[in-house]
């Protein structure tokens, strides 16, 4: 498994997504068979699968992929946890950009608290990503304003005393809202 994932991966980053679709599916049917339906190496396998799948315009069987990784991780860490959260993330995504915007939005809700109760570091990225799935499916403008605040908000707290982040950083976060004419009064 180890090499074809490794295989896949670097096929992926290639943009051949094709033939890392291939490695991907053999590296499944193979950890299939050696082991137990809830192991960790089996939710990742589904968890590639799905993003090659997704690059190939595939996602109805991406989605597929993307719950079964999910329901293996639920099962094996029960509670808040990294790997859920990361897939809750892109479960939703992808619920939203497949038309299934109300349950995509409310997957992608969950996927942002859990990522503030685990404190995980990306969850700004989550944020900003469920800001601007609001704001393409005609929601809420106000409420994805905030999230985008609070982004910004945890990235300043995280990044104050390294100077990192600049005005220009601070201004990238809120471009999408200047698209949608909600800039104003935000900064």
């Amino acid at each position: 498994m180890d090499g074809l994932g490794a295989l896949g991966h670097g096929l992926s980053q290639l943009n051949r997504h094709v033939e890392a679709l291939d490695c991907y599916q053999e590296a499944l049917d193979v950890l299939e068979v050696i082991l137990s339906d809830s192991n960790s190496f089996l939710a990742l396998a589904h968890y590639r699968l799905a993003g090659s799948l997704e690059e190939l315009g595939r996602d109805e069987e991406a989605l597929e992929n993307l719950r079964v990784g999910l329901g293996i991780c639920e099962e094996l860490y029960p509670g808040d946890h990294p790997d859920i959260h990361h897939g809750l993330h892109r479960v939703g995504s992808l619920l939203t950009r497949s038309g299934q915007v109300e349950e995509g939005l409310e997957t992608c809700e969950r996927a942002l608290a859990m990522a503030t109760r685990l404190g995980a570091e990306d969850r700004h990225a989550v944020a900003a990503r469920l800001a601007s799935l609001i704001l393409d499916n005609g929601g809420d403008v106000a409420k994805a304003a905030t999230l985008y605040s609070g982004a910004i908000d945890d990235i300043e707290g995280r990044r104050q005393a390294t100077g990192v982040l600049t005005e220009e950083d601070r201004a990238d976060y809120f471009s999408y809202l200047k698209q949608h004419g909600a800039y104003e009064g935000l900064v």
